[in-house]
């Protein structure tokens, strides 16, 4: 156990390795700024990305060129590319041995975001964010409202749909597009089997296609 005095001695020594630009990692990783505000700073700070730029021998899953390169190509509403960047930024300071404490709250918001979804549904994270990052919740309660959010918007005229492939939820303007059905195609001008997913924009009345094939 760390006493006060311990604790403010490591949060110093975070300064005093690199300044500011390694509070912006720590701050990251304890969740005390959000991964968007995150890579807005990030994307602003050439002090920083020079010095991740420099950081070549990362592991490597990561198939990128440098620490900064890989996190050039995060994705701050996909919380999957959100746990791929904290799980590196640890290696890194766990390597330069920078002291923080890890939050786990995006771990356990996107557990509670792929249990909630139904298999037939693939959309980002995103969409649920006003519950995710809601932390009056529980997470019992945040799966709750999510799966409630998804009967309300995600719409089925009839039977969900069966896809072929991983493809996500169709949207206008910020909504989600009505599933009408789909048709599939067995058809030998296509030359391979598939399916047609058939939505509807229910403020214009506008069609929407998407053609499948296995």
């Amino acid at each position: 156990m760390f006493t006060n005095g311990m604790r403010w001695k490591w949060r110093w020594s975070i300064y005093i390795y690199g300044g500011l630009t390694m509070k912006l990692l720590v701050d990251f990783i304890e969740d005390r700024i959000t991964p968007g505000e995150f890579l807005n700073e990030f994307y602003n700070d050439a002090e920083l990305q020079a010095i991740l730029e420099e950081e070549t021998d990362i592991p490597k899953y990561t198939r990128a060129a440098s620490l900064a390169h890989y996190i050039y190509e995060a994705n701050a509403s996909d919380l999957g590319s959100v746990m791929d960047i904290k799980g590196v930024i640890r290696w890194y300071l766990d390597k330069k041995e920078i002291p923080y404490t890890y939050s786990d709250k995006t771990d356990r918001n996107f557990k509670i975001y792929l249990s909630a979804l139904p298999r037939w549904l693939n959309t980002p994270p995103e969409h649920f964010t006003s519950i995710l990052d809601n932390n009056a919740l529980s997470d019992k309660e945040k799966k709750a409202q999510i799966k409630e959010q998804v009967e309300r918007d995600f719409v089925c005229l009839k039977k969900p749909p069966q896809w072929i492939q991983d493809v996500d939820w169709p949207f206008r303007n910020g909504k989600p597009l009505v599933f009408v059905g789909q048709l599939d195609l067995d058809i030998e001008i296509f030359h391979d089997k598939g399916a047609v997913y058939v939505f509807l924009d229910r403020d214009t009345g506008e069609i929407e296609t998407i053609k499948l094939f296995y």
